[in-house]
This record gives structure tokens, C-alpha cells and sequence, in this order.
């Protein structure tokens, strides 16, 4: 539940997401599990996804979906203790604007597997 409530965390505390969680299970007689009720009460507070322009640094989760305008490929470089670091970025838009999202580490390797023009979520 903690995901979902990630979604919403800027509109809503935890406790007060988990109380209408719970709500909504026992509105539909327990025939919604935790997960699914939680999506529910997410999408009721309208952040299923959201469009690039709606991004808001107050949030700690964002669902959105992006076209891969450009990227860069994964790079080594040497932190500051001395260990070795990757690090790529894609650059997602949509028709409201674009985002740079920043690949750390084990992450950075899916630059690899993207392709200017495909659509993540």
C-alpha cells in the first residue's frame, strides 16, 4: 500500500489514504483485496497518470507515460568514497512538455535497452 499511497502522498497523509482504503473494502462487501482498493482510492483522487506538465517535485511517485526524445548512454564515473558509478539519462516528453529522468547505477543499463522514440511508462 505503500506504492499506491506514493502516488498521492502530496494530497493526502498515509493515515487518512489507508482509512478510505479500508473504506472502499468494506463498501464492496470484501470483494476488492487491499491492492486493488488502493488503485481505486488513487484513481478517485485523480493521479492514476499523469501528463509531464502535471509533474510536481512535492510528489515522491509519479505514473506517467513518455516518449524517448533522446537519451545517453550509460557512463562510468568515480565517486567521491572512490567507487566506480554509471550514470544515463532519457529525456521523455509528451504534447505537454518533456522531463529529464536520471538513471543511477544498475538502472543506468536499461538506457541500453531504449530507444529514441519508444514509450515508457
Amino acid at each position: 500500500m505503500l506504492f499506491h499511497h506514493a502516488l498521492v502522498d502530496d494530497l493526502i497523509t498515509r493515515e487518512e489514504f489507508e482509512q478510505r482504503v479500508e473504506k472502499k473494502i468494506d463498501e464492496c462487501g470484501d470483494l476488492v483485496d487491499e491492492p486493488t482498493a488502493a488503485m481505486m482510492v488513487v484513481g478517485e483522487l485523480g493521479r492514476e497518470h499523469v501528463k509531464i506538465k502535471g509533474l510536481s517535485a512535492k510528489s515522491s511517485l509519479f505514473s506517467f507515460f513518455g516518449k524517448v526524445v533522446d537519451k545517453t548512454e550509460p557512463k562510468e564515473f568515480d565517486r567521491a568514497d572512490g567507487e566506480k558509478g554509471w550514470v544515463a539519462t532519457l529525456l521523455l516528453g509528451d504534447e505537454t512538455g518533456t522531463t529529464r529522468v536520471v538513471l543511477w547505477d544498475e538502472k543506468a543499463g536499461a538506457a541500453l535497452d531504449t530507444a529514441v522514440g519508444d514509450v515508457l511508462e
